[in-house]
């Protein structure tokens, strides 16, 4: 399979995708409802990207609303506290489903770092402040994508 473009997704509980678009005649392109979160950077290729970026005031275009969802997987603490290194390759392999269904090459995860300080406002993503316990469930997520 040859790759023009790697198409990505972050996500720390799934993959991070949006939920709506519109498709028309002319191509794909976001609805004004839309997040301020850019996922045409990395939820599309070059050609889709600036095919859009033409069309940014979308307001009178009338194309079919399209609707995506993913699997909600639950954040990284909740995952180590089952302590369950199974469960958490399962939820892996939804995740690798969910990336064939999108096309997505990349998954820019799982976090892996260590709970140093509850401060910390990203400390939802990693799994524990035990390296060991951290490290065997992001090889278990890991395997299982």
């Amino acid at each position: 399979m040859h790759v023009k473009e790697i198409k990505k997704s972050d996500g720390p509980a799934g993959l991070r995708i949006t939920r709506t678009y519109g498709e028309d005649e002319k191509g794909k392109y976001r609805l004004n409802n839309s997040s301020g979160f850019d996922w045409k950077k990395y939820y599309m290729s070059k050609e889709e990207y600036s095919k859009m970026d033409e069309a940014e005031n979308n307001i009178n275009r009338k194309g079919k609303i399209n609707y995506q969802y993913t699997t909600a997987i639950p954040i990284g603490t909740a995952l180590a506290q089952t302590f369950n290194i199974e469960l958490v390759e399962k939820y892996g392999d939804i995740i690798a489903k969910e990336m064939d269904i999108f096309n997505i090459h990349l998954w820019l995860a799982p976090g892996l770092n260590i709970h140093r300080n509850i401060l910390c406002g990203r400390n939802f993503e990693y799994f524990s402040e035990d390296p060991y316990l951290s490290g065997k469930m992001a090889a278990a997520i890991t395997l299982g994508v």
